[in-house]
């Protein structure tokens, strides 16, 4: 618990003396990607499959089995399979991990009567075109997967673990379950088989490499049969494809895989990495490093008639304002070029029969369909364009203002003309999310209870950021591949690091983000922003992001939860540590400096444990009375027993940041009563 010494003192209109008191005081996911993880007691109860494996519950009711080729009691058989599949479809949709655990085998679902079949869920692995898509409006967003089969259409999806860094991808190989028109994917790509699975998979897939014989381990990827060495390989394998797949870009992945097997295979029969590595990392640079071709096509409806804006004026925002924004978050490696279709096409149906209320936005697609076969029924090409927008009149009903495919081609605006909303969904089609913000009732900012608040980040775009101080995070930049390698680092050791700000074009500077490790799949970003001048700490001090496992946006933190202000004072002042105890990491920013456009912050970083640490002492000393608009000077006499370097943050109640320093001169304009703090901090979880 933090202590902190503290001088309360009044300064008056004319020249007064008070006492002097010195004391101590004490202190201390719509759910995005359907990823919201419920317990165990509350899970549907789920009629097992005919082998229960050790992951089942013996205690729910089996399927009746076959006996031979005959069916027995085929009536009770259908009535329990329709059972499982309601549950399973349930299940699917709040806990798509543990439905994909309870699922029955390609050689369970095999064993089964066509009969059955229809109405339990069926495992599956091809190629398709996964959507992820989030719908943008006032009332906040939604978030749904969809993925398309080339031969059974579309699929509401819900996904977990590695699949949740996925954006919008052609081509992709999937593995899950499905029932109709729901089901999940699982989260490696390689799923690994078990013996009386791989029998039942070699009647139904082509092997892709061969079995090298030993300990070698079966798996299928998208279609097909692969064979590791080991178990290790297998999860190698896994671990590096779930990387390229979270690369933004649509053909950014690993499709390439597939388009060239023959290509990357090595020569012993494996896969070549390096190969597949440069092919993935070259798509998506492209998609996220090049000017960007738009296309906007504008349409009416039967019941809406009229042209739904200027194709003109909508050209030239499009690219003025919001393409100069890109260009200068991106440091100039992406720019938008877009082109508006002075035509407005009629659609075939009224427009409020383009109203969705299914999650897999069923009529958005028709919608975007119907404008683009106009479009290439005029003779136009839509190939060549990294996005093709449809805009339209404000539709009754339509929820969303923006509506966008997340590392994908689609747009669809509902009557908004807004540059910050074109930057806002463009933002997605490049492949960034939402910058959030984390909410929490006590002291601690990334308390388990807290709550992500949709759109919370107020000094980002892709929160509720202005335009144009409001630059995407670094979190969003390193993925976006607007830093450079050295732009970026993820720390490993306990250092001081200098940091650049980076919300400026020409920004020289090298390190511009740093990435901290909190957990499995959860990690810290620490940045520095110069922009946001109406909020001190953040344009003063650092900001902190923290980006949680079940999902994969961005939440600033409050580091001062307490506060009058809330989030708005919460950047991280400097001389103020912030302390993770848990993973055992303390973030203090101890000094600035630089010029426009390469100030700077250096971040102290401690990596713990540091057992048998012990907190600094320290005596606070100052006037307890001055006449208004007079400096006066406090001072702080610290040690530390283990001769740690301290830091000091100083507050005065007025929300600004003070220098990191023994001293402090200070003075008010008016007159009255306020108190002096300065928290003293070794930086490694000792004040």
């Amino acid at each position: 618990m933090p202590n902190f010494k503290s001088i309360v003192y009044s300064v008056l209109a004319g020249l007064s003396v008070i006492t002097l008191g010195l004391w101590t005081l004490q202190s201390d996911c719509t759910e995005p990607r359907r990823m919201r993880a419920i317990p165990e007691d509350s899970l549907p109860s789920l009629p097992a499959s005919p082998t229960l494996r050790k992951d089942s519950h013996a205690s729910l009711p089996k399927l009746t089995p076959r006996v031979g080729h005959a069916a027995v009691n085929m009536d009770e058989r259908i009535a329990q399979a329709k059972a499982r599949g309601e549950a399973m479809r349930k299940l699917i949709r709040t806990n798509p991990e543990q439905a994909i655990q309870e699922s029955l085998s390609i050689s369970e679902w095999s064993e089964l009567a066509p009969e059955i079949q229809k109405y339990v869920e069926q495992p599956f692995s091809a190629l398709a075109n996964v959507d992820v898509m989030i719908a943008c409006g006032d009332e906040g967003s939604r978030s749904s997967v969809v993925t398309t089969f080339s031969d059974i259409g579309t699929m509401e999806t819900f996904v977990y673990g590695r699949r949740c860094n996925m954006g919008s991808k052609i081509g992709i190989p999937v593995q899950g379950i499905r029932i109709g028109d729901v089901g999940a994917l699982h989260e490696d790509i390689f799923q690994p088989l078990a013996t009386s699975d791989e029998a039942a998979a070699r009647k139904r897939f082509p092997v892709a490499v061969a079995d090298p014989g030993g300990e070698s381990v079966a798996a299928l990827a998208g279609g097909r049969l692969f064979y590791f060495r080991s178990r290790m390989e297998l999860e190698e394998a896994n671990h590096r494809l779930a990387a390229l797949e979270a690369l933004p870009g649509v053909n950014a992945g690993a499709q390439s895989l597939f388009e060239s097997l023959e290509a990357i295979s090595a020569s012993e029969g494996g896969i070549d990495f390096e190969t597949l590595e440069a092919m993935a990392y070259a798509a998506s640079t492209a998609w996220t490093g090049t000017p960007r071709d738009m296309y906007v096509i504008l349409v009416d409806f039967p019941d809406l008639q009229g042209q739904p804006t200027d194709p003109v004026a909508l050209s030239n925002s499009i690219n003025t304002i919001v393409s100069q924004q890109i260009w200068d978050m991106s440091y100039e490696k992406t720019h938008i070029v877009c082109t508006v279709d002075p035509t407005t096409y009629r659609m075939d149906d009224i427009s409020t029969n383009y109203v969705d209320t299914l999650s897999t936005y069923p009529n958005a697609y028709r919608l975007y369909a119907n404008a683009t076969s106009r479009v290439e029924a005029a003779g136009i090409d839509l190939a060549p364009y990294e996005t093709i927008c449809v805009f339209f009149s404000d539709i009754e009903g339509v929820t969303y203002s923006g509506l966008a495919t997340v590392g994908g081609r689609r747009l669809w605006m509902n009557g908004s003309i807004s540059t910050k909303s074109f930057t806002h969904e463009l933002g997605h089609n490049y492949g960034a999310r939402h910058a959030s913000s984390w909410e929490v009732s006590g002291s601690d900012p990334v308390a388990p209870a807290g709550a992500a608040i949709e759109y919370g980040d107020f000094t980002d775009i892709m929160g509720s950021g202005p335009m144009p101080a409001g630059h995407f995070n670094a979190l969003h930049k390193k993925r976006l591949n607007w830093f450079d390698a050295d732009n970026w680092q993820s720390i490993s050791n306990s250092g001081t690091y200098r940091i650049y700000r980076s919300d400026h074009r020409e920004t020289l500077g090298l390190l511009r983000g740093a990435e901290i490790y909190k957990a499995v799949g959860e990690e810290y970003w620490v940045g520095l922003r110069q922009e946001m001048t109406a909020y001190d700490t953040f344009s003063r001090g650092a900001y902190v992001l923290w980006k949680r496992s079940s999902d994969d946006t961005s939440n600033l933190l409050d580091m001062t939860p307490s506060s009058a202000d809330g989030k708005y004072d919460g950047g991280l002042a400097l001389g103020q540590t912030y302390s993770d105890p848990v993973a055992d990491i303390h973030i203090t920013p101890i000094a600035r400096g630089g010029q426009t456009p390469n100030e700077w912050m250096d971040v102290t970083i401690n990596l713990g444990p540091f057992p048998g640490n012990t907190a600094p002492t320290a005596t606070l000393s100052g006037a307890s009375n001055a006449s208004v608009r007079t400096s006066m000077l406090f001072s702080v006499a610290a040690s530390d027993p283990d001769g740690d370097t301290l830091a000091y943050h100083w507050d005065t109640g007025d929300g600004l940041v003070k220098p990191n320093s023994e001293t402090l001169v200070a003075a008010w304009i008016a007159g009255g009563t306020a108190t002096v703090s300065c928290t003293v901090s070794d930086m490694k979880g000792g004040t």
